[in-house]
C-alpha cells in the first residue's frame, strides 16, 4: 500500500508539473488510492562548477562555482583540498566586487563558507593541476522528493542540444547558453540530481566527429562520464541528431547506439542509463523535410533502448511545429533552439522521469 500511495503522488506530481493527457495515457494504471504527500529525504548535495584554466603554465588551476546555477538554494559550502598546497578562496560579489574568504592561503583539509545574499560567485586558486582534487559540497544536503533519482550523480552525453556555456569536459567549446536554460538541468532542479559531467560536443554524433575536435564522437566519449573522485548513477543519453542529418541510416545509427550503450554498460555497470527521443528540430525552411529525419532517428533510438533493456524517455511529443518553430530558434536560419525552445524540452524530460519513477514504484508495489 505505501509503494501504491507513492506511485500515486508521483502520479499527482506529473500532473502538477503540467503533465499532458498523451502523458497522463502512457502512465501505468493503478487501483485508485488516496495521494498522500510525497514524502521527502535528505541526500547529499554537491556543487556544479567551471574549470577555468588547466594550470598546465603555473602549475594552478583556477575553478568557479556561480551560485545561482546549483539546483537548490547555496546556504553554505564546504570545500575541501585534497592535496597541500597554497589554495586560495574568495568570492565575487554582485557589484563586481572581490570578497576575500580564505584570508591566506589555505592547505590541505576541509573548510566551511558562509555564503552571503551579495555573492554571485566563489572563486578557487589551486595549487594543482588537477581539479578532482577539490571536493565541494554543501552541509546538511538537500531535502528533496523520494524519487529513484533523489541525490544521484548525474552525467549527459549529447550534442549541441545539450552543450552549456562554461560547464563543460574539458576540451570541448559550447556555443549555448547557461546551464539553467538546459532541458537537463530542468530534471537535474526537479528531482534533486547532482551534476556530474556534461560530455556534450555541438556537431557530434555517435560516429561523427565534430570539426576539428578529434575523439568526439560519442562511441569514444561515452567513456568519460565521470570524474576522479565520483561515477555516475544516471547517465543520460541525446545523440543522433547529426548522424542522421549527415546521411546514416537508422540501422546504422541504432547499431552504433547499442555498441554505445553496451560500452557504458561495461564501464559504468552500476549507472542507469536513460536514452531520450529529439523533438522535431530544423530552421524555419528546413523543419518540415526534417521531420521524416527525426521520425526515423527516434524510431533507431527506441529500437536500441528495447535492445539493451534500459529506459526511454519521449521527447518528441515537444509542440514544435513549422507555424511556430520561429520563437524557439536562436536565429531563423539554424536549427538550434533559444532559450524558449529550451524551456520547452526540460518539461517534457521531466514528465518523461516522473512516469519512470511511478512504473518503478508499481514495480516495487507488485
Amino acid at each position: 500500500m505505501k509503494m501504491r500511495k507513492i506511485m500515486a503522488a508521483l502520479l499527482a506530481a506529473l500532473c502538477a508539473a503540467g503533465g499532458t493527457a498523451e502523458a497522463a495515457a502512457a502512465a501505468p494504471t493503478v487501483p485508485t488510492v488516496t495521494a498522500s504527500p510525497v514524502e521527502a529525504v535528505n541526500v547529499p548535495f554537491t556543487l556544479t562548477g567551471h574549470a577555468v584554466d588547466s594550470g598546465k603554465n603555473n602549475g594552478r588551476s583556477y575553478f568557479y562555482i556561480v551560485i545561482a546555477e546549483q539546483v537548490r538554494e547555496v546556504p553554505g559550502v564546504e570545500v575541501t583540498f585534497t592535496r597541500e598546497g597554497f589554495h586560495q578562496i574568495w568570492a565575487i560579489g554582485s557589484n563586481g566586487r572581490t570578497i576575500p574568504i580564505s584570508n591566506g592561503a589555505c592547505g590541505k583539509g576541509t573548510y566551511q563558507i558562509p555564503v552571503t545574499k551579495e555573492m554571485v560567485r566563489l572563486e578557487f586558486d589551486l595549487f594543482t593541476e588537477e581539479i578532482p582534487f577539490l571536493g565541494l559540497s554543501v552541509p546538511g544536503g538537500m531535502t528533496v522528493m523520494k524519487t529513484p533519482y533523489a541525490g544521484r550523480s548525474l552525467s549527459i552525453l549529447g550534442d549541441s542540444l545539450s552543450e552549456a556555456d562554461n560547464w563543460k569536459t574539458a576540451g570541448n567549446d559550447p556555443d549555448a547558453y547557461n546551464m539553467t536554460s538546459q532541458w537537463w538541468y530542468a530534471a537535474a532542479k526537479e528531482f534533486g540530481m547532482n551534476l556530474l559531467v556534461n560530455n556534450s560536443v555541438g556537431g557530434s554524433g555517435v560516429y561523427e566527429e565534430a570539426a576539428q575536435k578529434k575523439g568526439s564522437g560519442g562511441l569514444q566519449r561515452c567513456m568519460s562520464l565521470h570524474t576522479a573522485a565520483r561515477e555516475p548513477d544516471e547517465i543520460f543519453v541525446l545523440l543522433g541528431a547529426n548522424d542522421i542529418l549527415r546521411g546514416r541510416t537508422p540501422q546504422s545509427i541504432a547499431a552504433g547506439y547499442q555498441q554505445m550503450v553496451q560500452a557504458m554498460q561495461k564501464r559504468y555497470p552500476k549507472a542507469e542509463i536513460v536514452l531520450f527521443t529529439y523533438p522535431y528540430f530544423g530552421s524555419v525552411e528546413s523543419f518540415q523535410k526534417y521531420k521524416s529525419k527525426v521520425d526515423s532517428l527516434n524510431m533507431a533510438i527506441r529500437t536500441t533502448a528495447k535492445n539493451c533493456g534500459i529506459k526511454l524517455v519521449e521527447l518528441a511529443g515537444c509542440p514544435f511545429t513549422a507555424e511556430n518553430i520561429r520563437q524557439y530558434l536562436r536565429n531563423p536560419a539554424d536549427i538550434h533552439f533559444n532559450r524558449a525552445g529550451q524551456a520547452l524540452i526540460g518539461p517534457a524530460a521531466v514528465k518523461g522521469l516522473y512516469i519512470l519513477a511511478a512504473e518503478a514504484a508499481m514495480q516495487g508495489a507488485r
